[in-house]
This record gives C-alpha cells, structure tokens and sequence, in this order.
C-alpha cells in the first residue's frame, strides 16, 4: 500500500470515527429530545398528559430508539379513567438517521418521498373509560415516509406542533378486544392496514370478529376486508359529524359518504358470517359492496344466506310447508348511463323457492335522498322477472286443503272486465298451471313518474304495464304432490 493510499484510509477511519462520536455525543441526546417532544405534543393533542416523564434511550449504532411504558393521567373530558402504552421500540432508516443530523440538508434527497422509519413495536394498549374498555396486543408499523419538503420543514420548525404527515406501508395489530358497560363487548383476531397515506388507505383486512352480548356470541365475521380508504382532516370530520347531528340528514350523509362520487370506501367484502336472528343462527357466506370513485356501476351482492325457515315465518307472521333450512341470494345494482339516467337492477332468489330479476331506469341528481327524487323521477323500461322454483306449490297447500290446492291458486286470481284483462288472466292461469317464468313489464322507452302513475285509474294502470309467461315443464299438481310428500 502507498503512502497515500495509508493516508487516505487514516483519513476514513479518523472521519467514521468522529461521526461516530458525533452521533452518539450530540445526536443521541438530539432524537431523544426530539422524541420526548413529539410524543408529549402528540399525547397533548388527544388531551391526555403522562403520569411521568417519557423515558426515552437511543442508539445510532443500532439506529434503534426505545421508549419506556407510558401510564396516562385521567382524562375528565374524554372519560379516560386510566391508559396504558407499553414499551415501543423504532428502529431508524439509515436516511431516517441523516434527517435527525446537520448532514441532512447535504444528503438527503431535495424531492419525493425519503423513508425514515424502517419499522415501529408497541407492546400494547389498553384504555379504560366510563363506556368501554380498550385492550390491544402488539402493534407493528414498517415502512414509514415523509416527503423531502415535509422533513425540510420539520427541521426549520415550521411544522414543530403539528403532527406529522408520516406514510406507513403497513401496520398491524395482533388482536384487540373492546368490552362496552352495558354488556356488550367485540374481538378482534389479526387486524392489517396496508400504505396509510394523509388521505388515502389502500387496504383494511381483520379477520376473526367476534360480537357478543354477556358473554353470548351474537355476530362472528371470519374475515372483512376494505380497499381504497379515504381518509378525512379533523375539519372534515368535524364537518361530517355536524351533518349527521341532525337526524333530517343522517340517510343523505350516509348515503353519500357509501355510494356519492368520492366514496368513503371504495370495496368492502366481509366473509362467513354468523348473526343470531331470534337465538337462531343464520349464516352468510360473503357480502360485497363495491363503489369506487368514477366506476360506471356500484353493486351490492350478499351470497350464500342460509337461515331456518323458522325465523321466516316468525317474521312474516304467516306458515308455509317450507324446507327447514332456507338458502337467499341477493344482487343490488346501480349502473350509470348517460347524464343523470341511472338503471336499478336487483337479483335476489331463495334457492329452494324461487328467483327475482329486476331492472328500471330513473334519473337521479345524486345519491342523497333518494327516495324523494324517485317520487320525481321519470321512469321507464321497467322489466320484472319471476321464476318459480315450488313456492307457487307451497302457497296453494297453505291456501287449499289437499286435492283443493289449484282451485285455491285460481280462485286468488283478480277477475276480468275487458279484453286486455282476458288476456293477462289467461297468461296468469297459464303460470299457475304450469309454474315457469313471469315477467311483467313496461313499453320501452316510455316514461312516467310515481306521481303520474299514482294519480291514474287502476284500468289504465294496468295498461302501462304487459305480461310474457314462459310455461314450466311441471304441472302445478305434480309440485304440490312433491311439497305434500315433505310434510
């Protein structure tokens, strides 16, 4: 080796040994300084004070800051009678380290996103007030980022109060437990958030919900999962929650923070569900609401229902000769056409009685309060389809004593004054002898209002609307014979 080459690794060693010395003599007190700070400004903005004072160590060696567990003070305002953190350790980026030196305005990037945090512990939570008791296990964050103007800023302290505008690629709770006063309590297994931004969140999953009323399991969800997040300001919020204070506009500010142009949540899909209906379980496999910002259409589909026909009947007050456990779909549309037109479309079907298939087109503003400009709105090509799978059958033995079943059926047919009502009469006998497929349906492109329709005489209401009847293979004697047979 040269002499110059030896002095130029003395040179190295003498310059890594003095930044080691640095860091350790004036950024080491620095970042501790700096993390008491924010999390004492932090804490203050949530209204909650430490019992002590926060204890904090940190290493540049190992860029690893660790902070001591944090007991709260009681918080009259917020109805915190007790809180505790448990010990967190963050372990730096090595440009998360640079950001925290005088080096960092040399080093550091002057544009996009610099990474700062490579990964954050906290080793629980909890929290206990008046109304609920709040208990969560581990919590991880990784990957957390700040813009290169956000972290110039910060160190000219123009952000110094403020919280900071950090971005997280993913956090995670190991599992946490909510217990209400009144009995009431809610069980989370695994929960998982993935690129927390200020005003967006990718993806939301938690797996194994539980919700129970004294210790009874009332609703179990083994899966929910959401993506496409919005995440509001606290003046946004403040907003919102002004709005929905007034119970005049609750529906429309729900309505559209669900389905308006900039959704709250643009898919949600929540997987096998347990809801206690009457102390009867009744179990969905997968509902799915799907609403993302400018999509040209915003569904709502509930698969796999399957509860005891029991609870039916308890409802709907009425008995039928139905098969004890019954299997629902349903499927919920609304697809945007040009302008305002918008077209409804609804799918809904039990498995073992029959299908239902609708369509109509409407002209909406919006999707606050629907229901008063439904009553306003033109309506036209209305086409409703019904397909019959033995619930025919099974309202003619709730009707009819045995062999009287069929003449029960026609005998609740409306009688005829005119040609057009012979004709639909017959279309109709035609279905109850033959039980297929009955749609009813309006002329197409011909528009009218609720409000018109309503204010029509009820032969010239019948007109409006024509029948198409698609005959089954079975006669209505032969399912009959089939339902009396399962009694």
């Amino acid at each position: 080796m040269s002499k110059t080459q030896s002095a130029l690794l003395v040179s190295i060693l003498l310059l890594l040994a003095i930044v080691l010395l640095g860091s350790h003599f004036w950024l080491k007190p620095a970042v501790e300084e700096g993390a008491r700070d924010s999390i004492t400004e932090a804490l203050a903005r949530q209204g909650l004070t430490p019992k002590n004072p926060i204890a904090v160590s940190f290493s540049p060696l190992s860029r690893t800051l660790r902070i001591d567990p944090i007991d709260l003070e009681k918080a009259p305002a917020l109805t915190i009678e007790s809180a505790h953190m448990g010990r967190s350790v963050v372990t730096l980026t090595w440009q998360g380290l640079i950001a925290c030196s005088p080096l960092a305005e040399l080093l550091l990037p002057k544009t996009g996103q610099v990474t700062v945090c490579e990964k954050a512990l906290l080793e629980g939570l909890s929290l206990e007030s008046k109304v609920v008791k709040l208990k969560a296990t581990t919590l991880e964050a990784a990957s957390a980022s700040l813009s290169a103007e956000e972290i110039a800023s910060i160190r000219k302290e123009e952000q110094a109060s403020a919280p900071l505008p950090l971005k997280f690629s993913q956090f995670k709770i190991a599992s946490m437990e909510a217990e209400g006063n009144d009995g009431t309590s809610m069980r989370f297994g695994p929960i998982a958030i993935e690129n927390i931004g200020q005003t967006n969140i990718d993806a939301l999953t938690i797996t194994d919900l539980h919700m129970l009323n004294n210790e009874k399991e009332e609703i179990r969800i083994g899966s929910l999962e959401q993506k496409n997040i919005r995440v509001f300001s606290n003046e946004e919020w403040a907003a919102i929650a002004a709005e929905l204070a007034s119970p005049a506009k609750q529906t429309e500010v729900l309505l559209d923070l669900v389905f308006g142009d900039s959704p709250i949540v643009g898919e949600t899909t929540i997987r096998d569900i347990m809801i206690r209906v009457n102390d009867t379980p009744a179990t969905i496999g997968s509902v799915s609401l799907i609403t993302k910002e400018n999509q040209a259409e915003d569904t709502l589909k509930i698969s796999h229902i399957s509860f005891a026909s029991s609870v039916f009947e308890e409802e709907a007050k009425t008995r039928l000769p139905l098969p004890k456990i019954l299997h629902l779909g349903l499927e919920l549309g609304l697809v945007k056409k040009e302008g305002k037109t918008r077209l409804l479309k609804t799918n809904v079907g039990v498995e073992e009685l029959f299908d239902l298939r609708g369509e109509i087109l409407c002209q909406l503003e919006s999707l606050r309060n629907i229901p008063q400009q439904l009553v306003l709105s033109p309506l036209s090509d209305f086409r409703l389809t019904y397909a019959d799978k033995s619930l025919l059958a099974r309202t003619g033995c709730h009707l009819g004593p045995k062999g009287g079943e069929k003449e029960a059926l026609l005998s609740s047919l409306p009688k005829a004054s005119n040609p057009k009502e012979q004709e639909q009469l017959a279309k109709l006998t035609t279905f109850i002898e033959h039980p297929g497929e009955l749609t009813i349906f309006s002329e197409k492109g011909k528009t009218l209002t609720p409000l018109q329709i309503m204010a029509l005489p009820e032969d010239e209401v019948i007109n409006l609307f024509a029948l198409d009847v698609q005959p089954g293979a079975e006669r209505i004697e032969e399912q009959i014979a089939r339902v009396r047979s399962e009694e």
